[in-house]
C-alpha cells in the first residue's frame, strides 16, 4: 500500500498531467475547490508583480489573456493587459481595443466571490451586480488563480 496510518511514504512518487495550465496527479478527472488561502492584500500584492512581469516581459508591453468562463472554459476570445499597479489593471477591450479599468475594488469583490462563484452559488448576474466588467475580471481572477499561490 502507498499510504500506511495516513502517511505518504518519502519516496512515494506521484505523476502528474498537464490539465489546462494546472498540474493534477494523473487519474484523477478534477481537483475539489481550493479554498482561499491568502486574504485579498497578499494576493493583490502578488498579482500586481506577476503580472507586472508578465507585461514588461511581453511584446510590445501587452499580455495576452484569454477570456473564460466557468461554465464553457476558454472561449476562444483574447485580450491584453498593458497596465498593472496598485490602484487597478488596464487592459484593451476584445473587439475595440478601447482602454479597460479594473479596480482594486472590483477585483476584490471578484475574489470574495470566487470560490461560489465557480461552484455555481453565485451567478454571472450577482457578478454583474457588484462589478460593471465582469468578462474581463473573471478572465484575469482565473489567470492570476492558476498562478499565484
Amino acid at each position: 500500500p502507498d499510504v500506511v496510518a495516513g502517511k505518504r511514504p518519502a519516496n512515494r512518487v506521484i505523476r502528474l498531467q498537464h490539465n489546462g495550465g494546472i498540474l493534477l496527479p494523473q487519474g484523477r478527472p478534477h481537483f475539489p475547490q481550493q479554498r482561499q488561502i491568502l486574504n485579498f492584500e497578499e494576493f493583490w500584492e502578488r498579482a500586481i508583480e506577476f503580472l507586472a512581469a508578465q507585461i514588461a516581459a511581453s511584446d510590445g508591453g501587452k499580455f495576452i489573456v484569454d477570456n473564460w468562463r466557468p461554465e464553457s472554459g476558454a472561449t476562444g476570445e483574447r485580450f491584453p493587459l498593458t497596465e498593472a499597479s496598485d490602484e487597478a489593471i488596464k487592459c484593451l477591450s476584445i473587439y475595440a481595443s478601447k482602454e479597460i479599468k479594473l479596480p482594486r475594488e472590483d477585483m476584490a469583490s471578484v475574489y470574495e466571490m470566487w470560490d461560489d462563484y465557480l461552484s455555481g452559488e453565485a451567478t454571472r448576474m450577482d457578478l454583474i451586480e457588484k462589478i460593471p466588467r465582469p468578462t474581463y475580471c473573471v478572465a484575469v481572477m482565473k489567470l492570476l488563480k492558476d498562478n499565484i499561490s
